[in-house]
């Protein structure tokens, strides 16, 4: 009778140490002693197209207390923190979660190392949103984009921010206007002194370019820009030079922009997208209104 309780318990042992070892193995790092220095051991993955996204494996900076609602689709940036040249994705993954989240669809980073407090801070969306990768080590180049479905199965790999756009704007379920709107309402955001009796009108200018020193000399002698709330935001050439620049060309995605000077007049849940025009034309057009 002992010999069958020793065996019971030989087997309950062994039982036991294999689940700590696969919740340990899913879970966390594993440290090894190698010339007597303490190192971790991160499991290298190479995350590919086509494939279930392992969120499991990514430690969120911190947990969400409230439950959400389930979201269509989720995109991930995945970046070093201490990549300078990626400092301007921080302005476009803000811009990208206060747009898209209304039509619910996720946007989140995965840091590539253990980022400083004054750069999860830079980058406007929640810690909730915000993950490390500790315990792996993602062998893909940074920055790239990621976008999952609501099962995690990724359905897009790209380093350009319009592809993203373009690529939601064809998948099921994506109301384009919905969004459209939503960016509407940010750029509202944007504009300074407010004066709400007036419309308000968003200028995508190119620095250098002829048609837009043409449009806005005419627009500024018949008084036309004095009409609205006016938003300037230039191309990506100009990041740095002035205070808006559309970087990663969103704003040219979102708004199909094919051609500067272009003009989006607002007012409230009205617009009105004016692209390439005769300068009578865009006089007579931006003069009117909505």
């Amino acid at each position: 009778m002992m010999k069958y309780k020793k065996m019971f318990l030989s087997i309950a042992l062994l039982l036991i140490g294999c689940f700590i070892g696969i919740i340990a193995d899913r879970y966390l790092c594993f440290e090894m002693i190698v010339e007597n220095k303490v190192s971790r051991v991160q499991e290298e993955l190479l995350i590919e197209p086509e494939s279930k996204f392992p969120i499991e494996k990514l430690t969120v900076i911190e947990k969400q207390k409230n439950i959400i609602s389930k979201q269509k689709y989720k995109i991930f940036l995945y970046i070093d923190p201490y990549c300078d040249s990626c400092n301007d994705k921080f302005v476009t993954v803000e811009r990208m979660y206060n747009i898209l989240q209304k039509e619910k669809i996720g946007v989140n980073v995965i840091w590539k190392r253990t980022p400083k407090d004054s750069l999860v801070k830079a980058v406007a969306i929640p810690k909730s949103n915000q993950y490390v990768t500790e315990c792996i080590q993602i062998m893909n180049e940074y920055p790239m984009y990621i976008i999952t479905d609501a099962s995690n199965e990724i359905v897009m790999m790209t380093d350009e921010e319009s592809k993203v756009i373009q690529k939601l704007f064809s998948m099921e379920g994506v109301n384009k206007n919905k969004i459209v709107r939503a960016s509407n309402t940010y750029l509202s955001g944007l504009i300074e002194n407010l004066d709400k009796e007036k419309q308000s009108l968003v200028y995508f200018a190119m620095e250098g370019c002829p048609d837009c020193d043409r449009a806005v000399k005419i627009l500024e002698e018949n008084q036309i820009m004095n009409k609205y709330n006016v938003l300037t935001i230039y191309t990506e050439e100009s990041y740095g030079e002035h205070k808006v620049a559309d970087i990663g060309d969103l704003f040219m995605s979102l708004y199909e922009i094919e051609w500067y000077p272009s003009f989006l007049i607002m007012d409230g849940e009205n617009f009105k997208f004016v692209g390439k025009e005769k300068e009578s034309d865009l006089q007579e057009i931006l003069g009117k209104g909505i």
